[in-house]
């Protein structure tokens, strides 16, 4: 199935007398040095797992002509996790990392069906995101 964009959907959605709006909203943190380094741990993890995933799928297709498939990739990634070395990578959210896989195969299935370039290295930004999903509603105090 092709994804559409927000302008296809609302062509289709106006003879509803609807309209499909995105949201969005900004936080601004004032987080703890503990806590600093704990979000960039996360966000430096997610672009090795971006990198990682990227570069293996690159790799098994030119030595096998197959294409690395996000559950083989997850389940060996997590046994990779066990090991000694790459221990670091049990520091981050789970989410965050499964989120950074599922960018790999959004940005394929993107490439494949004409709408993007192929994938390329996620480097280091000025302002990097913290990718994840909410496990539980927020609670705003006041």
């Amino acid at each position: 199935m092709a994804r559409r964009t927000t302008k296809q959907r609302n062509e289709e959605l106006a003879k509803e007398g609807k309209r499909l709006r995105h949201y969005g909203l900004k936080l601004r943190m004032n987080p703890s040095k503990n806590q600093r380094q704990a979000i960039h741990q996360n966000i430096g993890n997610a672009r090795f797992t971006f990198n990682f995933y990227l570069s293996e799928k690159k790799e098994v297709y030119q030595l096998t002509e197959e294409t690395l498939t996000y559950g083989e990739f997850k389940k060996a990634f997590n046994n990779l996790k066990d090991h000694p070395y790459f221990s670091w990578l049990k520091k981050s959210d789970k989410f965050a990392l499964e989120c950074a896989m599922e960018q790999v195969e959004d940005a394929y299935k993107r490439f494949f069906s004409g709408q993007n370039d192929f994938p390329q290295f996620s480097k280091a930004n000025i302002n990097p995101s913290n990718p994840t999903r909410q496990k539980k509603p927020m609670e705003i105090l006041n």
